[in-house]
């Protein structure tokens, strides 16, 4: 099983990378906006990874398959 854990470093990477471009473009309104947006998607991913990642810690139940005819 993957552990979403793993991809956190990078996740977080990029969104640290597109804040910063964004501060870099603040005169250019579009470039900026479209930096933000993007690290905010990042900072989104990196939530969700963490969420997921708890659930699969809980581990997974299976209800009993029905028997077939």
């Amino acid at each position: 099983m993957t552990n979403l854990d793993s991809y956190l470093p990078f996740v977080k990477e990029q969104q640290g990378v597109h804040e910063k471009l964004a501060h870099r473009y603040e005169g250019e309104p579009w470039r900026h906006d479209r930096h933000i947006k993007s690290a905010n998607q990042f900072a989104s991913l990196a939530d969700s990874l963490v969420a997921a990642q708890k659930e699969l810690d809980k581990g997974v139940s299976y209800a009993p398959r029905a028997e077939p005819g």
